[in-house]
């Protein structure tokens, strides 16, 4: 009897060690599979982006996102954080962020206007919090915010109403189209030149981003 409570147990530790073994496999494919090497040379440039972390990191994570898209908010309410914490605040990363509003979302293109105005008066990433987390659908909602951004009202309305934030829009917009991600990983030079080594593709958990970037930090 006892010879056979030692073989259950040991074929039950055997099934939790298997069991073990595969979630781990699992979410190793799962980052191969959410990541593709970028082995030609695809640079853009960085500058008028909004970014965050050290300028003296050479490693750049570019989001090209939409405000609107559902997966984009997930990804900014959730991972966001955990690659501020790990990345960006210890020095390693730059984090930036590129407008890719879809034309099948109704307000994207205004809130990414929107969002570019912000940034003219250097609170881009407060109103890329309230954007996400308050989800404002209309100019007027989206004003209603100003006032605890501490952004002037009267220079962010003059700049919704200017053609230039609706260029920026769409410079991002056309990077976005030429290197298809929803994420682009790689070294900045000094001149604000990004050379793109991987592309994370989707909205991807932590431990995806995390091996991206470290794969390229130790190369």
């Amino acid at each position: 009897v006892v010879l056979c409570m030692l073989v259950t147990i040991d074929i039950a530790v055997q099934l939790i060690h298997l069991a073990s073994v595969r979630a781990r496999s699992a979410k190793e494919q799962a980052a191969v599979e959410g990541v593709r090497e970028v082995f030609s040379s695809t640079t853009f440039d960085l500058a008028n982006l909004p970014t965050q972390g050290s300028p003296s990191a050479q490693l750049v994570l570019v989001e090209f996102s939409d405000f609107e898209c559902p997966f984009c908010r997930r990804h900014a309410t959730t991972v966001l954080e955990q690659l501020q914490s790990r990345f960006v605040k210890t020095g390693k990363l730059r984090y930036a962020f590129a407008n890719n509003p879809l034309p099948q979302h109704a307000n994207a293109k205004l809130l990414a206007i929107a969002s570019v105005c912000a940034a003219k008066q250097d609170h881009f990433w407060e109103m890329h919090g309230v954007i996400f987390t308050k989800q404002p659908k209309t100019r007027r909602s989206i004003t209603g915010h100003l006032q605890e951004l501490d952004v002037n009202p009267q220079r962010f309305e003059e700049c919704l109403d200017s053609s230039e934030p609706l260029q920026q829009v769409e410079r991002d917009t056309k990077t976005a189209t030429e290197l298809g991600p929803s994420f682009a990983l790689g070294r900045v030079d000094p001149r604000g030149t990004v050379s793109v080594e991987r592309l994370i593709v989707g909205s991807q958990s932590i431990e995806v981003f995390e091996k991206a970037i470290n794969d390229v930090l130790s190369n």
